[in-house]
C-alpha cells in the first residue's frame, strides 16, 4: 500500500496527514485486505515518529503474527514518549507470544525508563539484557584476552606495542 511506504519514507510524517494513514488502513482493513510485515513494520515506526504512541500501540494490537520488528518499532515510540509502563507491557507480550527481545527491544525499554526518570527500573533491564541476549561482560579488555598468551610485561601486551607506534 502506497500511502504506508510514503509515511515511511524520510519526512513521511509531513508528507501523509496521520488521519490520513489512519483512514487507508482502515480502508484496506474493511476489504479483507493486510498490509504485509514490511508495511505494517513502516506504519508502526511512522506513527512512532509522530509521537502518536496510542496510534502505533493499537496498530500493533492489529497486526496478526507480530515479529520483532513489530514490537521494536512500538517500543521505539513508547521510548520517544517516555511511556515505560507501555514498554514494559510489550517486552512481556513479546515473551509471552515467544519472540525473543534483542538489543534494540531491551534499548528502547530502558530509554523509556531513563526520559520517565525511572533509573531502578533501567538498571534491573540492563542487567537482564546482558543475559537474555548475552552482552560480552564488562571486565577490562586485557582479562578478556587469551590465557594462553603471557601478558604480564608492557612489552608483550598487545595494546601497549599498538601504542608505542602511534
Amino acid at each position: 500500500m502506497q500511502v504506508v511506504v510514503d509515511a515511511g519514507r524520510a519526512g513521511g510524517s509531513n508528507v501523509v496527514p496521520t488521519a490520513e494513514l489512519l483512514d487507508a488502513v482502515a480502508k484496506l482493513r474493511a476489504t479483507g485486505m493486510e498490509l504485509t510485515a514490511r508495511e505494517n513494520t513502516i506504519l508502526v515506526s511512522s506513527l512512532g515518529r509522530r509521537g502518536e504512541c496510542d496510534a502505533a500501540l493499537r496498530e500493533l494490537g492489529n497486526i496478526r503474527a507480530c515479529n520483532v520488528f513489530h514490537y521494536n518499532a512500538a517500543l521505539n515510540a513508547c521510548s520517544k514518549t517516555g511511556r515505560w509502563r507501555d514498554a514494559i507491557a510489550i517486552l512481556n507480550e513479546m515473551e509471552k507470544a515467544g519472540t525473543v527481545p534483542d538489543a534494540i527491544s531491551f534499548n528502547c525499554v530502558i530509554r523509556a525508563c531513563g526520559s520517565a526518570g525511572r533509573a531502578e527500573e533501567a538498571f534491573q533491564l540492563l542487567e537482564m539484557m546482558t543475559w537474555e541476549v548475552r552482552l560480552p561482560s564488562h571486565r577490562p579488555a586485557a582479562a578478556r584476552l587469551p590465557r594462553s598468551r603471557d601478558y604480564s610485561t608492557k612489552e608483550t601486551h598487545p595494546f601497549a606495542r599498538a601504542r608505542t607506534h602511534c
